[in-house]
């Protein structure tokens, strides 16, 4: 969190509320760069695939069959859709890209991608 409230209260109640960090304005951009790598080396470090079950807010996501519930109730997705939640929660915190995506969920490969990019 990169805020201009900078009193205490503020801090822990950022964090207390989910911000992995908390950095008050003034702030010096070599340590705003060192606060993202050290978040994105934990991130790397502690994001297992999910094998389970995976749970976020309302929203409980089975992948062993495939289920999605929000708040209990089922929610209906395309074999495509839950590809593709499956892929975001297996590369939560990191930045993916089009290309990524669309060679890992949609299975384009790299060589027809850019064949059809240079032709339109």
């Amino acid at each position: 969190m990169l805020t201009a409230r900078g009193q205490v209260i503020d801090r822990v109640l950022g964090l207390k509320l989910g911000a992995d960090d908390y950095l008050p304005k003034p702030f010096d951009m070599t340590e705003l760069l060192a606060r993202i790598e050290a978040v994105l080396r934990r991130r790397r470090a502690t994001a297992p695939a999910p094998a389970g079950n995976y749970v976020f807010g309302e929203v409980r996501v089975d992948f062993r069959r495939a289920e999605v519930l929000r708040e209990g109730q089922p929610v209906e997705l395309s074999s495509l859709e839950f590809k593709l939640l499956r892929y975001f929660v297996e590369h939560r915190g990191e930045l993916l890209s089009r290309r990524e995506l669309l060679e890992h969920v949609w299975g384009y490969p790299a060589c027809c991608r850019r064949a059809r990019s240079t032709s339109t």
